[in-house]
């Protein structure tokens, strides 16, 4: 019997958006467990190290809640291309900076996410477009299959936090490199959002 996560009534629109979710929660499983050993390895002291994360927890909360507030005049999906744009910018900003300064404001206004939840503008938006792909009874069932796949692939974006720093070591270059490394990919990745979220088709916004 061939076993399929999905609802029966699960529209093309359903695998975009768990493809997405996907995508953010692997590169953010990453970037969770990056992001401390890189601003130690950058010199940061503890308070210096929490007052980036603090920053990133709390712009990320900002930007969700004033999503969330005016998200009903514009298309989901111009604001999941906008949010795309953002976190290209987020990553490879974080990956080529190295002052304190600069990494605090990346930080706040940036859609980097060092928590194991998904803290960020994409989730309330990919929520309202879910609800549309399935027909009212199952919208449980695809709520728990897009949960689930975000926690999983998440988990398993912890577990390949290393291997930036082993292919950087295979090239001959430094550890931090490959950190570095690891948030341009989160940034590169915003890329592969832009071509999904381009794909969705008009029946998956709310009416």
């Amino acid at each position: 019997m061939k076993l399929n996560p999905l609802p029966s009534t699960a529209n093309r629109d359903a695998r975009i958006l768990i493809a997405t979710r996907s995508i953010r929660a692997f590169v953010d499983g990453i970037a969770y467990v990056v992001l401390p050993a890189f601003l130690l390895h950058l010199g940061f002291s503890g308070t210096r190290i929490g007052m980036v994360i603090t920053a990133s927890l709390l712009g990320s909360a900002l930007l969700t809640l004033g999503t969330g507030f005016t998200a009903h005049r514009f298309a989901p999906t111009t604001l999941l291309a906008a949010s795309s744009w953002l976190m290209i910018a987020s990553g490879i900003a974080f990956g080529l900076s190295t002052t304190f300064i600069l990494l605090l404001i990346v930080a706040a206004i940036g859609t980097m996410n060092p928590s194991a939840g998904d803290v960020s503008p994409f989730l309330p938006l990919e929520q309202s477009l879910v609800s549309e792909t399935v027909t009212d009874s199952q919208r449980t069932h695809m709520f728990a299959t897009y949960n689930l796949a975000g926690s999983l692939v998440g988990s398993i974006g912890a577990l390949c936090a290393g291997i930036p720093i082993v292919i950087a070591s295979l090239l001959g270059a430094s550890d931090q490199s490959g950190r570095q490394g690891s948030f341009v990919f989160y940034g590169i990745a915003g890329f592969a959002l832009l071509l999904l979220y381009s794909r969705l088709s008009t029946a998956a916004i709310p009416r």
